[in-house]
């Protein structure tokens, strides 16, 4: 699914979140939103995804207003998964991912045939009977992700996936393996928006940067296009130095002291 941010403002109780936000992203890419704490983040997922609403602008899924969609589209296309995904009820890992295949109208065979591919896809095949609530902050989260794919995982070609840090408990291994996952699914045609704040993730991975600050846009467009240290100076306020790496189109940035 192409994405289309136009103009798009919103506002939560007179606090400007957003203003005048316009980005498109393609078919097929991973979008790495990235900026300070407080920058609008979140807000901008949740407004693009239909979460919330906006005051002024729109978004348009391939063409589409978000919010004339129905919520069976989105329940079956929209893949999103929050900062924090509470579950207090002890199920087992099978059995989150299970959630995901709720919006479906598909048969037990193809649902259960799904959730055992997406397992495997994110390396749970040994915990998959554990009890959720005994996993690691880190386990907790592969889980929930693995939950979110098994969503969309029959409509990767026409899908969106919104995440919300989704590397924040995950060690180096398993930050690695997740992208690895991203990049083969919007091989296939899924679009993901991710919020992240590890800039080096957005480097490497990402095909398009969103950066902004306080609630504005400050740039958007390739990594290094964006990822610059005036850019970052204005964002951050931080002196950045950029490492070469093996690979010269993804440097490593590291913050001056």
């Amino acid at each position: 699914m192409s994405i289309l941010i136009s103009n798009l403002s919103y506002v939560v109780d007179d606090s400007v979140l957003l203003e005048d936000i316009s980005v498109e992203a393609q078919r097929g890419s991973i979008v790495a939103v990235v900026g300070p704490n407080g920058s609008g983040k979140t807000s901008l997922l949740k407004v693009v995804n239909g979460e919330s609403i906006a005051c002024d602008g729109k978004v348009l899924i391939d063409g589409e207003d978000v919010y004339s969609l129905s919520l069976q589209t989105r329940a079956t296309r929209f893949g999103i998964l929050p900062q924090e995904a509470a579950l207090d009820f002890p199920f087992r890992v099978v059995e989150v991912v299970q959630m995901g295949r709720i919006p479906h109208l598909t048969t037990m065979s193809v649902n259960q045939k799904i959730v055992d591919e997406v397992i495997v896809e994110m390396e749970l095949q040994d915990i998959r009977d554990r009890v959720y609530l005994t996993l690691s902050g880190g386990e907790k989260q592969r889980v929930q992700i693995a939950r979110v794919l098994s969503q969309i995982w029959d409509a990767r070609e026409q899908a969106c996936l919104f995440l919300d840090e989704p590397t924040a408990a995950l060690d180096l291994s398993h930050q690695l393996a997740l992208f690895r996952t991203l990049k083969r699914v919007t091989e296939i045609g899924t679009t993901v928006m991710v919020v992240l704040h590890d800039v080096n993730l957005a480097l490497r991975f990402a095909k398009q940067v969103v950066l902004l600050s306080k609630g504005r846009l400050l740039a958007s467009g390739a990594p290094l296009d964006v990822l610059t240290p005036d850019n970052m100076r204005e964002a951050f306020s931080v002196d950045i130095e950029m490492f070469a790496t093996t690979d010269p189109r993804r440097p490593f940035i590291l913050a001056r002291q």
